[in-house]
């Protein structure tokens, strides 16, 4: 279990959370870069030229044991985003339900020969489950029944009510950030915002 982030971050490193599985970045296969919809087109209001800055996190597709996953990646010379770090991992560390994201391990940056390598040496990632089914935005695509639709929006109810309860405000409600199970169950993520 993810527990308090108190002692999360070192120089560069984190220290030990809870009974956290650790593991290394080099022993992932990496599938490639998955881009939240949320995230693309986004512009800069003053000039309304694309805002690169507003990307806060690289999730990358990958396989460990034969398993699909997501990485969560934090550049920790980033304040913003070792923060968000901190913050995800003191709200999921308590939150334990189906309708929330539960981070599977805690994975130390790449020592791999590739292009980004001095970038992932400097980076944390937080490992979750990759959800076959997508996300809001992929199951609102296709027509539903309003029972369905009723269903859902229930579900999405019911999940802030349960983070709300335990003093969290998620601040990034939106399709890309409602996962969804294959059997028809809501998963919120982001809480690093």
């Amino acid at each position: 279990d993810l527990q308090s982030p108190g002692a999360v971050m070192g120089d560069g490193g984190f220290a030990e959370i809870g009974n956290t599985i650790r593991r290394r970045f080099e022993d992932y296969e990496v599938e490639g870069e998955l881009v939240p919809r949320s995230e693309i087109g986004n512009t800069d209001s003053n000039n309304g030229k694309s805002n690169s800055s507003s990307k806060r996190h690289t999730l990358l597709r990958a396989k460990y044991d034969d398993e699909d996953v997501v990485l969560k990646m934090f550049v920790m010379s980033d304040s913003s985003q070792r923060k968000g770090l901190e913050r995800e991992l003191s709200i999921l560390g308590p939150l334990r339900n189906d309708a929330i994201i539960a981070p599977t391990a805690m994975v130390d940056g790449a020592s791999s020969d590739d292009v980004d390598q001095a970038l992932r040496k400097m980076a944390v990632y937080i490992e979750f489950p990759y959800y076959k089914a997508g996300n809001f935005n992929d199951w609102s695509s296709v027509e539903h029944k309003p029972w369905e639709l009723q269903g859902i929006s229930r579900q999405i109810l019911y999940a802030l009510l349960f983070i709300h309860d335990h003093h969290v405000v998620h601040n990034q409600i939106h399709p890309s950030n409602i996962l969804m199970t294959n059997d028809g169950r809501i998963v919120l993520s982001n809480f690093s915002a």
